[in-house]
């Protein structure tokens, strides 16, 4: 038999990036709230100290391995543990014990870097433990009263963060998956340090909602902010985060026009067409494989090109195993 008939044409897509990653909304966490998270293979906690500040942790206490997101409480501005009370600031140091006097040296839980801007809540993840390389985006059109929202989206989707965000240079599934009929839209591209800048338009599309300008940046693999310009005006931000190797959290994060000179009811259903289009590719996700070396053909758009970009945010030698060591 000729071995390339029983050979695997799939591989495993990397999993989890370096970067900037949405894990919550700003109104959904009260000050003295503490919130469970499980993302990047592990288990996480989320609270907002009594002061406002917002951070997230590891979930388990170094001192016997309790889950601080599961009876833990917010006092001040340290989270308690709920087994036997200890406290942790931040930065994760233990600041308190209340039985001794004596911290031992190196009582720490890992800190991940946590931003909160837009409305939004961000963690900087990085499997090798490096401080943020850059800053999550603002969202400028937040709390500005020409526009309403956010409208929220949520999915989960058993996928890859790699394989969702090659879409944004998929020129070719444009048509076949989203506008039957019609030619694959003209896109420009623009890759950056660690931003990529896309633009493309879907005026030959008779009656579809999408039609306009749309223009698009993503920051890092975990984030991107796209604005749509035409008759259902609307903006929203786009978080994908992996909550295990072969699993995704998507959130849209979705503001409309709120007036004149544009409809904004027409601005809404442009928002829920959008999110609606994006249903389409999660069956193909969710049953396609990675293919390490596809067989691309002229036209495909800058596949090769865009792997190479995302390849930064995958630090050689950097795997889930080594991430559970990575912060301290």
């Amino acid at each position: 038999m000729n071995p390339a008939t029983v050979a695997p044409i799939g591989g495993p897509a990397p999993a989890y990036p370096e970067g900037w990653f949405q894990v919550g909304y700003s109104d959904d966490l009260i000050a003295g709230q503490v919130t469970r998270l499980r993302y990047f293979g592990r288990d996480l906690v989320l609270f907002r100290t009594e002061s406002g500040v917002a951070q997230v942790l590891n979930a388990h206490c170094p001192h016997v391995g309790a889950n601080l997101a599961v009876g833990g409480t917010v006092v001040g501005e340290y989270i308690q543990c709920p087994f036997h009370n200890w406290r942790y600031d931040v930065g994760g140091r233990c600041r308190e014990i209340p039985y001794s006097a004596h911290i031992p040296e190196g009582v720490v839980v890992g800190a991940w870097p946590t931003d909160e801007r837009s409305g939004l809540i961000f963690m900087w993840h990085s499997p090798m433990g490096k401080a943020p390389q850059w800053e999550p985006p603002v969202f400028s059109e937040y709390g500005d009263s020409a526009w309403n929202g956010y409208i929220r989206k949520h999915w989960i989707v058993r996928t890859t963060i790699q394989e969702v965000c090659e879409n944004a240079v998929d020129g070719g599934h444009l048509p076949a998956v989203h506008s039957p009929g019609a030619n694959i839209p003209p896109i420009d591209y623009e890759f950056g340090r660690y931003t990529f800048d896309f633009n493309f338009r879907f005026d030959d599309v008779a009656g579809n909602a999408h039609r306009g300008k749309h223009f698009g940046t993503y920051y890092g693999l975990g984030l991107s902010i796209s604005r749509a310009f035409g008759e259902a005006r609307h903006t929203f931000l786009t978080a994908r985060t992996p909550i295990d190797e072969t699993t995704l959290e998507i959130r849209y994060s979705m503001l409309t026009a709120a007036g004149a000179p544009y409809d904004p009811e027409l601005a809404r259903k442009g928002a829920d067409y959008t999110a609606s289009e994006f249903e389409k590719d999660i069956p193909i996700w969710e049953n396609k494989v990675y293919l390490p070396t596809p067989m691309l053909c002229k036209g495909d758009g800058p596949i090769g090109r865009f792997r190479m970009w995302a390849r930064q945010f995958f630090p050689d030698g950097a795997s889930p195993q080594l991430a559970a060591h990575a912060i301290r």
